[in-house]
């Protein structure tokens, strides 16, 4: 429950900037949306319920001219809660596969030369991948770059930051989805980075997304 009114105000003007398919998705799966807006625990998600702190100062959100409210960790976690009530990682077919595919035709492009593994990928490289996603709005893109890199790759934001973590494959497909969920949700050019470095994952993304309302 969201307590706070600058908060409603807020996630009202951010309601308003989406279009008619995303406002139809929280129409029919909103009740889905479960969890303590105002923990003091971090952000996670744990099945189908999730912990944030919609009050926590965030520069994404920022940026976007939300002072009193975290929509991008709101989008993010619940894209989380979406994926595990709605089966988004699995439903969409070959989803591992194509971000690999998407990652690996954007490095082959930027490095001028056929990239078909990150083993041998030099730092260099890593930290050339990388330019573009130390703004706030590439959270998404940047984490998934961190998650298929392992860690080698990343901008400002990048889950390999946090105190024993550790890529999977199960959690490059959740992460994956979630900042999927966010960056197309948050709209802008955060989704438009998105669209840039993973295009047919997006579309698959999006495609699942359409069916689903």
């Amino acid at each position: 429950e969201v307590r706070d009114g600058s908060q409603l105000d807020e996630l009202a003007h951010f309601l308003s900037k989406m279009d008619d398919r995303r406002l139809r998705f929280l129409e029919k799966y909103g009740n889905l949306i479960k969890g303590d807006f105002y923990s003091d625990k971090g952000s996670y998600t744990i099945g189908k319920e999730f912990w944030l702190n919609l009050s926590e100062s965030d520069k994404r959100s920022v940026a976007l001219g939300y002072r009193y409210t975290d929509v991008y960790t709101l989008m993010h976690e619940t894209g989380h809660v979406m994926d595990n009530s709605l089966n988004f990682r699995y439903g969409i077919r070959h989803l591992r596969e194509t971000l690999e595919e998407d990652f690996y035709s954007y490095a082959s492009q930027v490095l001028g030369r056929y990239v078909h593994t990150i083993n041998n990928l030099t730092a260099e490289e890593c930290e050339k991948l990388s330019e573009g996603l130390k703004g706030n709005l590439y959270s998404a893109a940047s984490d998934i770059t961190d998650g298929l890199t392992r860690g080698r790759g990343r901008g400002s934001y990048s889950h390999s930051t946090i105190k024993d973590w550790k890529w999977t494959d199960e959690r490059i497909l959740s992460e994956s989805v979630a900042n999927m969920f966010e960056a197309f949700m948050n709209g802008g050019e955060s989704y438009g980075e998105m669209k840039r470095r993973f295009p047919r994952s997006m579309q698959l993304f999006e495609d699942y997304f359409n069916r689903l309302i």
